[in-house]
This record gives structure tokens, C-alpha cells and sequence, in this order.
């Protein structure tokens, strides 16, 4: 537990989520084994547990050799997706630049003005277009002290 309490709080909640999936898939190949008796289909839920395992592990240890950055700014402006009005990607100050972040998800708990923290690896792809810097792919996403 030492290992988790190093990390940040998005980056654990990260971690822990994709941990318990393993988890639930592994508890659903032992649910096939047991009424089916057949190991082939048992396979999938074992891959998928040993994938979501690496994957946590794998945030872990970026996070332990330096790799993730974080940028923390004030969100200026929040884009809906049309239908569902979900958050589509927000917009960020950061030091006076403008950065569009992507959202991944559901998260429905920002506001404007908000002071928004993400957590991305150094070899994330940042792209400019129209004057702002876009970013697609991060680990977590923090609003003030409230994780989403």
C-alpha cells in the first residue's frame, strides 16, 4: 500500500479502478471455469485481467521514474457534445496559453473557472491548431481537490 500512497490522488484512483478490473475478470474466469469446465472461453477474461493489470502497473512505474508531468490551469471554457450534453473537451489557461484537453468520459463535475490539474506522460502528443495547444491522451484529469 506504500506504493499507492506516493501517488497522487487521480493517478490512484486511476491505478485502482484499472486494478479492479482485472479483478472482476478474474473472478468472472473463475465463474466460467466453474460452470462451464471449458478453458477456452475462460481465455478472454484472462487476458483481459493480465492486460489490466500491466496497465496499472505500467502507470505506476511512469509515474515512479519521472515520466508524468502535470499541468494545472483555469478552465475558460467548457465545449457540450450536441446530444447528450456531456463535456466534449474544456479549455485551459495556462501561463497565459490556451490548452484545449480532450475529456476521456463522463465527467460532468467542471465548471468555468475551475482550477483544473492533468496528469500526462512526457511523450504525450500535444498538437497546435488555431492557436492553441490540443492534448487527447492523459492519465487523470483533477478539479481543484475533488477527483473525477
Amino acid at each position: 500500500m506504500k506504493i499507492l500512497n506516493d501517488l497522487p490522488s487521480a493517478i490512484r484512483k486511476e491505478v485502482v479502478k484499472r486494478f479492479l478490473y482485472g479483478l472482476g475478470a478474474v473472478l468472472f474466469f473463475i465463474v466460467i471455469l466453474l460452470t462451464s469446465k471449458d478453458f477456452l472461453l475462460c481465455i478472454p477474461c484472462c487476458l483481459i485481467s493480465l492486460f489490466s493489470f500491466f496497465l496499472s502497473g505500467i502507470m505506476i512505474y511512469n509515474y515512479k521514474k519521472g515520466r508524468v508531468i502535470s499541468i494545472i490551469g483555469i478552465c475558460t471554457v467548457i465545449e457540450r457534445k450536441k446530444i447528450r450534453k456531456t463535456i466534449a473537451s474544456i479549455l485551459l489557461d495556462v501561463d497565459g496559453k490556451a490548452v484545449k484537453i480532450q475529456i476521456k468520459g463522463r465527467k460532468t463535475r467542471i465548471n468555468e473557472g475551475d482550477t483544473v490539474q492533468v496528469y500526462l506522460l512526457e511523450s504525450s502528443k500535444v498538437y497546435n491548431y488555431e492557436k492553441k495547444f490540443v492534448i487527447s491522451d492523459y492519465y487523470a484529469l483533477e478539479v481543484q481537490d475533488v477527483v473525477i
